[in-house]
Formats: C-alpha cells, sequence, structure tokens
C-alpha cells in the first residue's frame, strides 16, 4: 500500500460547572467514487465536510451535493435550514443553493433572513451566479455598495463581479 486516506472529526466540549455534557454528536463516515467524507449530527445542527481522494478530477455529486472542490463543508440548523457553506472551486449546488464561478475561488457564506454574507478568494476576476430567490435591494462590497450586479428575475439567478484577491459581499 503506497498511500492512505483519512479524516478525523473532532468536536471538543468543554464542560459546564452546573450541568453535564450536552448529548454526543453522532458521526458517520461517508466514502463514495472518489470523496470521503463525514456527516455529524448534533443537538441542533448538521453539518458535512468532504474531500476528494484524487483533486481535480471536475464537477461529479455526493450525498445531495454537486460540485467540482477538492473540498466543502456544509452546515444545517435543527430544521434544515442552511446556515453556512464553503467550497475551493467553480461549482457547489445543494437544494435551492446553486453558485458557479467563471474561474475558481474559495467561496465561505453565511445565509440569514436579513441578508448574505458570501467571503471570496479569487486568484483572477471573475463573474459569479448565485441562485437567489429574490431580487436583491443592495449588494455591498468591501462596505460599498455595488451597482454593477445583474438580478434574472425569472431563474432567479443573481451575477455579481468578484475582483482578484480577497473580497466580502453583502446581499440584502
Amino acid at each position: 500500500m503506497t498511500e492512505a486516506n483519512f479524516l478525523a472529526v473532532i468536536l471538543p466540549e468543554a464542560k459546564p460547572v452546573e450541568t453535564g455534557y450536552n448529548r454526543l454528536p453522532v458521526t458517520t463516515r461517508i466514502q463514495e467514487s472518489g470523496w470521503i467524507g463525514a456527516k455529524v449530527e448534533r443537538p441542533g445542527a448538521t453539518d458535512f465536510g468532504f474531500f476528494r481522494a484524487i483533486p481535480g478530477k471536475g464537477a461529479d455529486s455526493i450525498s445531495g451535493f454537486h460540485s467540482d472542490a477538492d473540498q466543502f463543508s456544509v452546515s444545517y440548523d435543527g430544521t434544515g435550514k442552511l446556515i453556512k457553506f464553503f467550497f475551493d472551486g467553480s461549482v457547489f449546488a445543494t437544494g435551492n443553493i446553486v453558485i458557479n464561478s467563471t474561474n475558481r475561488i474559495q467561496c465561505a457564506g453565511l445565509p440569514d433572513i436579513s441578508g448574505t454574507d458570501i467571503e471570496i478568494v479569487a486568484e483572477k476576476n471573475a463573474n459569479l451566479t448565485i441562485s437567489y430567490s429574490n431580487r436583491p435591494s443592495q449588494v455591498i462590497l468591501n462596505k460599498v455598495t455595488v451597482k454593477d450586479w445583474v438580478y434574472d428575475n425569472h431563474l432567479h439567478l443573481l451575477t455579481l463581479n468578484v475582483p482578484k484577491g480577497n473580497s466580502r459581499f453583502t446581499i440584502i
């Protein structure tokens, strides 16, 4: 054997002085064609994390997710609502969330009722298309309101220009 793939899931928890520990999380290993990952069910949330056994393979699917990323993670609250995600690639989709970039990016997002915060690291300028249920009232890039975005009402897609480097978008 010349190679080994492994994934460790560590969830440290401090014991409150006045009570006992919370219910222990349940971790399930997920391994499918070219992927290794885990599902962690904990009180009030479920987390997924995946890594490719062979990086750079191209877009494919695992456990209801579709991506060309070499690694990604997703967290849902207890009701199944997406609360955060991260991927390193140009395509990511799960449920009603679809993100496509013209170039590979590192992308982390926090969807919320009041808006969505997205942090992106891009090696080159890119166009980013995001499924978004309603037309945003405002898009802020690095604390400055921008106007160079397009929303397709029929397809419910928001298209943004992503500059090279580190960017933080707030979509309201």
